[in-house]
């Protein structure tokens, strides 16, 4: 399964993001958001044309790409998805000499009892297709320009908020906050005490249900975007260490924003495959906490040092800044609220400590 992430800039109290299907881990999505962002912090002196970029974008694949499609070769269309094999395979492969060794090519790779008539006019057919693209390769430089085996992600769909972002299946994020030039790196996947049954009715009227806990995410470290680069394995070390004991202080802190905010959810989805689907669910009308702003609880405080180690501070949620004060052993890192609160939490007075 793909380790699928996000990549989103944080303003206003609120962040938009991108989609990144896989390798999220630090040691390559982290790594790569943090040299990106430093090459554009160089040259503009800010990041406010890496944030336009990345927003312009309709995955995190298309910074590397700037915006053009390595099937088509056009621009401005989006991430390409849903790319036909022969598409791939050709491409990587190389330019064939004729139709014809093409399907010497398929051929060879079935083995003699398989090729039926119904299996040789699909290789027919295969090998006609890729020579087309081998043709189109040698006159405009991509294979499948008029996008007949491809499509691309509309821009509307491509939009990841904390209104609509799916943090079950994002394992991580990292966002930049552009004015403070910080990378906040977040892990996914944390579970609450609480869950949600998913019922699915079958067309033929069986139920199947299956139970999930919710989840929510845990932020592990605040990246300087202007200082030394961090130690990546460690910090991959330190997300996993961060989401178990969210685990561990969610379970015995049920007055967590998180918590409040994941108890209200619908504990019970219902999909019915005998009737249609909505084309939208109704709106729960539920607005998660902006700030984490419980003056129980200890909000850490999490930074890289420059030798790469992670560096934690705690104090009280509403104390002196300047009283913060190392704690070798941490119960929780800074919290992000799943779904419609995420960075929201992240207050300029903490921003600056």
């Amino acid at each position: 399964m793909s380790t699928r992430g996000v990549v989103a800039i944080y303003r206003d109290g609120t962040w938009e993001g991108r989609y990144n299907h896989s390798s999220s881990y630090p040691t390559y999505l982290g790594q790569n958001v943090f040299e990106t962002a430093r090459r554009y912090l160089r040259e503009d002196g800010d990041l406010e044309r890496f944030a336009t970029t990345l927003l312009s974008r309709t995955d995190w694949r298309e910074m590397e790409s700037d915006g053009i499609c390595a099937y088509c070769g056009k621009a401005g269309l989006g991430q390409p998805h849903s790319i036909s094999g022969l598409i791939a395979y050709r491409s990587a492969e190389g330019l064939p000499a004729s139709k014809e060794a093409i399907e010497a090519e398929l051929t060879a790779m079935r083995k003699p009892w398989e090729l039926t008539v119904k299996v040789k006019r699909e290789i027919a057919r295969n090998a006609r297709w890729q020579w087309q693209m081998a043709e189109n390769i040698r006159k405009t430089g991509f294979p499948d320009p008029k996008g007949k085996f491809h499509s691309h992600e509309p821009f509307e769909d491509c939009v990841i908020t904390p209104e609509n972002a799916g943090y079950a299946s994002l394992a991580w994020g990292y966002v930049i906050r552009p004015e403070t030039r910080e990378m906040f790196v977040l892990k996914g996947g944390v579970k609450s005490p609480y869950t949600c049954t998913q019922v699915i009715i079958r067309p033929d009227g069986r139920r199947t249900s299956n139970e999930h806990s919710d989840v929510t995410f845990a932020q592990v470290c605040v990246v300087d975007l202007r200082g030394d680069e961090p130690d990546w394995a460690a910090v991959e070390k330190a997300g996993y260490a961060s989401r178990e004991r969210d685990e561990q202080y969610l379970a015995a802190h049920p007055e967590d924003p998180r918590c409040v905010y994941l108890a209200a959810l619908p504990k019970e989805t219902v999909i019915d495959q005998r009737t249609p689907a909505l084309e939208e669910d109704p709106p729960l009308n539920l607005k998660a906490p902006a700030l984490l702003d419980v003056p129980t609880a200890k909000a850490p405080i999490a930074a890289i040092q420059s030798d790469g180690s992670v560096r934690r501070t705690v104090r009280a949620r509403g104390a002196d800044p300047g009283e913060a004060k190392d704690d070798g052993v941490v119960r929780r890192s800074r919290r992000i609220v799943r779904a419609m609160d995420a960075l929201g939490l992240f207050d300029d007075e903490e921003a600056g400590t």
